[in-house]
């Protein structure tokens, strides 16, 4: 244990030198701000030369680790180098997990986080007034919930009617290009499965009245190329009697990511579905992404169903940058079932990519990109555009909902209508 003087304590008094000998040495402490600076150093430095000690960090969030930001973002450098600092710490994951049980076990609750994903301070946000709120939210018979959907429709970045007019926008500047476009908002696990939400939870009292007041504006203002997927989900778990999210993860079962890969067939060419059955392949048991959040991944079993299409093979996916933009080519080839014989590019988030295998049967040519990512690489984006007959842009709910999709934010897309050039439409 450890004690501490207040700062206005009067010193103890030094006691008098001894007779014919030299004045006892004062032992000095740093300086409090010598020591911060040295805490600074450390927090800022560990991570380097934890690397050069062969410790690595790794990625057990729901995202990347944050690259080393560049000098050349100005003032901008010294808080992304935090977040940078903060992302590398070695052994962060082992705390993380340690803090999450001491939460779980001692006190009977998910660990607390004074920041969202979005960087919003949840103190600040309606109906949880100076709280913290952990990033999961533990609902009902052990179902995880992630709070960024309620943190983000709590305190959303633009009003509905802007978001819809920047959707309508971006349809705009794509269909200017000759391409057909269509767009899917796949609806958060919290709205979808509220039976399972806890009777209480810090931003109950505004997340969820902001979920239904979003999907009633949808569908009585669609945006351009809008397609329903909420109907088409609902329907199929009153049919299958079974949640079709995931128990500890935000993502759908299979059965779920079958209805995304079936309308995405249907609204570019429903011929695509003849010849196309669905095939229980067995139990499948991936960890949860919630789970690796609270710092314990644990397992999440489901029944595993893929689409079955006679004489369609798969190829090796290939990955490769556009002009800087990341992208994921799926090539597919068929001796029985037809495929859709153009390319066809998806600007899309982790529900098309976790439902992968439903959706690339269908397709001779598919191209995927991060929507996120997409925003900063308009020239990229521009290129694979103008080379796809179909462009798709598929999002969740909160982050489309919200504002918190980059690229339809008004500066993305007077970047990605410069580079797409004159024959875009959408201006």
């Amino acid at each position: 244990m450890t004690t501490s003087h207040r700062v206005d304590d009067p010193p103890e008094p030094l006691a008098p030198p001894a007779q014919g000998g030299a004045p006892p040495r004062v032992r000095r402490w740093p300086s409090a701000r010598r020591v911060l600076c040295g805490l600074a150093v450390a927090f800022f430095f560990v991570p380097a030369v934890a690397a050069a000690l062969g410790v690595r960090a790794t990625g057990f969030e729901n995202k990347r680790l944050v690259g080393f930001p560049s000098f050349s973002d100005g003032w901008r450098f010294f808080p992304e180098l935090s977040t940078w600092a903060i992302d590398h710490l070695p052994l962060r994951n082992d705390a993380v997990r340690a803090d999450t049980a001491i939460s779980q076990h001692v006190f009977g609750e998910p660990p607390t986080f004074g920041e969202n994903s979005a960087g919003l301070p949840i103190g600040n946000q309606p109906g949880a007034s100076a709280v913290q709120v952990s990033r999961v939210v533990v609902g009902r018979d052990s179902w995880l919930f992630f709070n960024d959907d309620f943190s983000y429709a709590c305190q959303p970045l633009a009003s509905f009617a802007q978001t819809r007019a920047a959707a309508d926008r971006l349809a705009g500047l794509i269909t200017g290009t000759g391409a057909r476009y269509a767009m899917f908002v796949g609806p958060d696990k919290s709205f979808m499965e509220p039976q399972y939400l806890p009777g209480s939870f810090p931003l109950k009292n505004c997340g969820p009245p902001a979920q239904r007041a979003f999907w009633a504006e949808l569908a009585a203002s669609p945006p351009a190329g809008y397609v329903d997927l909420r109907g088409p989900l609902l329907a199929a778990q009153a049919r299958a009697g079974v949640p079709i999210y995931r128990l500890r993860d935000t993502h759908w079962t299979a059965v779920g990511e079958a209805v995304y890969a079936e309308r995405l067939a249907a609204t570019v060419d429903p011929q695509l579905l003849n010849d196309t059955t669905l095939r229980d392949v067995g139990p499948v048991s991936p960890i949860g992404d919630l789970t690796r959040l609270l710092g314990v991944p644990q397992t999440n079993t489901y029944d595993n169903w893929v689409v079955d299409r006679p004489g369609v093979a798969a190829g090796a996916v290939q990955r490769r940058l556009v002009d800087g933009l990341p992208v994921a080519e799926y090539r597919s080839s068929s001796t029985g079932a037809a495929l859709y014989p153009a390319p066809v590019l998806i600007i899309a988030d982790s529900y098309t990519r976790e439902a992968i295998l439903q959706v690339e049967p269908f397709w001779s040519d598919l191209l995927i990109v991060d929507n996120q990512t997409a925003a900063a690489h308009p020239a990229g984006l521009a290129q694979l555009i103008r080379g796809s007959r179909v462009v798709i842009l598929e999002a969740v709910e909160r982050s489309y909902a919200n504002g918190y999709l980059k690229l339809l934010a008004p500066s993305a897309l007077d970047a990605l209508a410069r580079d797409l050039g004159p024959g875009a439409g959408g201006s």
